[in-house]
């Protein structure tokens, strides 16, 4: 997750200072079309990157053991899955309302440790959208119920929800 954050972490902001957005914003692409082709493309980048690595572990699982039966494990990757698309609206998020390169980072990284200590406390741990990574083993291990995930997984849909539609707000405000 830290790689995907460093990854499309710095893609906007890098492109508001080296001033490459300013070409398609005059030719009459709308900011939030740049906003919203930038978050679809990084989720498409992360998916295929998710699929890939996902498939080569079944595949060398079956390969090595010549048995592979993991419960609830297509669960498990969508609770992933699905915090990594929070993680990129997040980085969109932080890139629109901070200026320089890395400030998105960092706003990203404080996030991320604020969520980190809150899911140290476990009647927070079902509002926190971290838990789906954070808890990923124990859904593999039988030893969480998959309907307590239902909460977590709503409020971390929501939490994309609003950051990507705050990003493409900050970015209408933005002076480019």
């Amino acid at each position: 997750m830290i790689v995907l954050i460093l990854i499309f972490g710095t893609s906007l902001p890098q492109e508001m200072n080296r001033g490459t957005l300013i070409i398609p914003l005059a030719k009459g692409l709308s900011r939030n079309t740049v906003i919203l082709v930038k978050y679809l493309v990084s989720v498409l980048n992360w998916t295929a990157g998710y699929a890939i690595s996902a498939l080569i572990c079944c595949g060398y699982t079956q390969y090595l053991f010549g048995t592979f039966a993991v419960p609830h494990l297509a669960f498990s990757l969508f609770c992933l899955w699905l915090f990594g698309d929070f993680l990129l609206a997040l980085v969109l998020f932080a890139g629109t309302i901070t200026t320089g390169n890395y400030g998105g980072l960092l706003l990203d990284a404080v996030s991320l440790g604020v969520l980190l200590a809150l899911d140290a406390f476990p009647k927070l741990q079902k509002w926190n959208p971290i838990s789906l990574a954070s808890q990923n083993a124990s859904m593999l291990a039988k030893s969480t119920l998959l309907a307590d995930f239902t909460i977590t997984i709503r409020i971390t849909i929501s939490a994309t929800a609003i950051c990507f539609i705050l990003s493409a707000f900050a970015f209408q405000k933005k002076k480019l």
